[in-house]
């Protein structure tokens, strides 16, 4: 089996809850399908500063005290400012050019827990890490007892424990995607195992849902059409209907409505298939097609809409009010072989980052 590694997978490893559950007694028993299209696209991209590294991205979050995004490539770490439009170097959160951080997200308390890993230089191997914002300072966790796998998905519950499900073992040379899944307690920072996943996943998507389960999707082996769900207070798992894609889903968001948006791929070069999970009542929606393929960010905007691009720099709006992608105007193109994704700003802004080395992309989007 080949292992594959992408930013947007990485991206989708880490998630949390956000926001407060809507009003909602019910959802709604069918999804119009918009077709409405703007003459030029919404919305515009602008340059930031230089970064004050130029390297690209594997990681970003945004920190809530200042408002700044913490990015890391290969250990190396900076911050962006988009009040001043500054960068500025911070501490290392590993050995630099020997390590990555594939995925962070910031806890309540101001924590923020970050997947890092050995960048595959000797053996596969992930780990969770803490960063103190104001101390500047990165803490590795206690590993996982039973962890020699990687590409597992880590997930923050509401109760600040982390789930840690999936990801692969090396088996003679192969990589075994696994089931098994652990809980840390940040509390007592111990581990404990809970229920295996009904299917064998790695570098699947984790969406965190108003009533603090946790939806998981595809993943490998390649092309795994199931989805499921985690209940933490039964620490079990519950398959959903069948999912109605056939292909390997690139992202996964979680509306407004709570409904739960997933992105795949399908046999259309020139667009990607949405869909939607209602939570409410354990069902699937057809959703308007992308126009485009291959996204590699979602971003949900303050406004309720969804901002996706590729690495081509092909962007769209979703609108939920009228179901529908509204184009947006272009960004920046990443050179081949490199990935891009978008870190939502207190601004309202998008910033979009990644790129290549000595020509990383670094650009906001305001709607």
């Amino acid at each position: 089996m080949k292992f594959r590694v992408s930013s947007l997978v990485m991206v989708g490893c880490l998630s949390m809850t956000l926001g407060c559950q809507p009003d909602i007694s019910e959802a709604p028993a069918t999804m119009a399908s918009g077709t409405e299209a703007l003459s030029t696209g919404v919305g515009t991209w602008t340059p930031t500063a230089t970064k004050a590294l130029p390297y690209p991205t594997n990681s970003a979050v945004r920190l809530r005290a200042t408002g700044e995004v913490l990015e890391s490539y290969q250990g190396f770490v900076q911050r962006y400012n988009p009040y001043t439009d500054t960068w500025r170097v911070t501490t290392p959160s590993c050995s630099p050019g020997f390590c990555r951080v594939y995925s962070m997200v910031q806890l309540s308390s101001g924590l923020v827990i970050a997947v890092r890993g050995n960048n595959y230089r000797f053996a596969d191997y992930w780990e969770l890490a803490t960063f103190d914002p104001a101390a500047d300072q990165w803490l590795q966790l206690p590993r996982n007892p039973g962890l020699t796998h990687a590409d597992f998905s880590a997930t923050v519950l509401g109760s600040d424990r982390v789930l840690q499900a999936g990801g692969v073992d090396i088996v003679l040379g192969e990589q075994i995607p696994q089931t098994r899944a652990e809980e840390f307690d940040l509390t007592t920072r111990t581990w404990s195992v809970v229920a295996s996943m009904n299917s064998p996943r790695s570098g699947h998507l984790a969406t965190v849902l108003y009533s603090g389960k946790v939806l998981v999707v595809g993943g490998e082996p390649e092309g795994t059409a199931t989805a499921e769900i985690y209940d933490p207070s039964k620490k079990t798992w519950t398959r959903t209907p069948p999912p109605p894609y056939l292909h390997r889903p690139r992202q996964a968001i979680r509306l407004n409505s709570g409904l739960v948006m997933v992105l795949v791929d399908g046999n259309n070069p020139t667009g990607a298939e949405t869909h939607l999970y209602d939570p409410y009542n354990s069902r699937w929606l057809a959703g308007p097609a992308l126009p485009f393929a291959a996204p590699t960010s979602t971003t949900l905007l303050y406004s309720g809409e969804v901002l996706a691009f590729n690495d081509a720099g092909q962007t769209a709006v979703y609108d939920p009010t009228q179901n529908a992608w509204l184009p947006a105007a272009s960004a920046t193109p990443s050179p081949p072989y490199t990935s891009t994704f978008g870190v939502l700003l207190h601004t309202g802004q998008v910033l979009r980052v990644g790129g290549a080395f000595d020509a990383p992309i670094s650009e906001r989007f305001t709607r």
